[in-house]
């Protein structure tokens, strides 16, 4: 609901802008040995620990690991999609993908990257309610599988 908006917002906001003990000390429990530390991210399904553990190391110290934790983590195979409409923040780690959008100059960025972040027009803008992955189911006519947003 817009309870649960409002505190995502605070929260990105909060990570944003005065994370970096927030991301220090996910790095050290992702890397420590320690079973009490791993045992936080114990409750995660495994994909997502993994997920969280590759952004972790090869964006130390950067806020959007901790925006990573906040996210849909979603796994697509070959053939699969997801629509993200405007203002929903999201990421990819790996693979092959295939991003279609409306040409703007408009890139707004959330972390994992060493480019500048407008953390208040980030916040302005982006989608703070809580939903489900929005994967799309093709519609297939003959050897065609088409993919529209509903």
């Amino acid at each position: 609901g817009d309870d649960d908006a409002d505190v995502l917002a605070d929260v990105l906001a909060w990570v944003l802008g005065e994370g970096d003990e927030v991301t220090a000390a996910v790095g050290a429990a992702l890397q420590s040995p320690d079973a009490a530390a791993r045992a936080a991210f114990a409750a995660e399904p495994t994909a997502s620990l993994e997920a969280l553990t590759r952004v972790a190391a090869m964006n130390p110290g950067d806020p959007g690991v901790v925006v990573a934790l906040l996210m849909n983590h979603v796994s697509l195979g070959t053939g699969e999609a997801v629509y993200l409409p405007a203002g929903i923040l999201h990421a990819y780690l790996s693979g092959l993908g295939v991003e279609l959008m409306a040409a703007s100059d408009n890139v707004l960025r959330g972390g994992l990257t060493p480019k500048h972040i407008d953390v208040a027009e980030l916040l302005r803008i982006v989608d703070t309610r809580p939903s489900a992955p929005p994967l799309l189911a093709p519609v297939v006519s003959g050897a065609v599988r088409r993919y529209a947003p509903a």
